[in-house]
């Protein structure tokens, strides 16, 4: 057993938490297998009691390029966040556990499905465009039409066999994309092309980051 997970189990810890839209300072503590919530003395705001059973209906555990190490409590149809420092964001993980399976299906049902997408529109574009240097003549973009085929056939096969391993496939999507912009930067510079690398680049990295996030799931109850 590691240090965090005895420091939560054999005493309640208590930390102060930002809610940044309030602008209220949250005090969050665990103790035993729940996680408390209390807002500022006076400020009106409800006690929030969570189980690790309550993940992910009650709330979830966010740590990717867009929220770093964020506390996202769902409530009455709105979604409040709490940035958490690093130290109070690893307690709270090994508190919480793994992520669970229904976390993994909703992240890869919402990822794959704009992979579809950009699939279909790169297909679309590689009958259209030719390769750089083709001087006009219609050469599609192997590289591009490999991406496509492959983010469409990974986004749909998840669909119906969802695994982590197609966040991997997904960004082997990306990189294919990559390079054939890599290639057409080669011939001369556009910002347009470099926009769209930038973005890939990225799509690239939140696939590893999610497939990161998601080792050791388990099934939810």
């Amino acid at each position: 057993m590691s240090q965090v997970e005895v420091s939560v189990s054999e005493a309640p810890s208590s930390f102060e938490v930002l809610q940044p839209e309030s602008g209220q300072t949250w005090r969050l503590t665990l103790s035993g297998g729940r996680l408390r919530l209390e807002p500022p003395a006076g400020a009106g705001g409800e006690v929030v009691e969570l189980t690790r059973a309550d993940r992910p209906a009650r709330f979830e555990l966010l740590d990717t390029f867009v929220l770093r190490r964020h506390l996202l409590l769902k409530r009455e149809g709105r979604r409040v966040r709490f940035p958490l420092s690093p130290d109070v964001f690893a307690r709270v993980s090994a508190w919480a556990g793994p992520p669970t399976q229904a976390e993994l299906n909703r992240a890869i049902a919402t990822r794959l499905r704009l992979s579809v997408a950009v699939g279909i529109v790169l297909l679309l574009l590689s009958l259209t465009r030719g390769g750089p240097g083709d001087r006009g003549s219609w050469s599609p973009m192997w590289l591009v039409v490999a991406a496509g085929v492959l983010l469409v056939v990974c986004g749909l096969a998840a669909q119906f066999h969802r695994r982590r391993g197609y966040f991997v496939v997904d960004g082997i999507g990306y990189a294919l994309l990559g390079a054939q912009l890599v290639g057409r930067l080669a011939y001369g510079w556009t910002w347009g092309s470099a926009a769209v690398l930038t973005w890939a680049g990225l799509m690239i990295l939140t696939a590893v980051a999610h497939f990161r996030r998601y080792r050791g799931t388990v099934d939810s109850e």
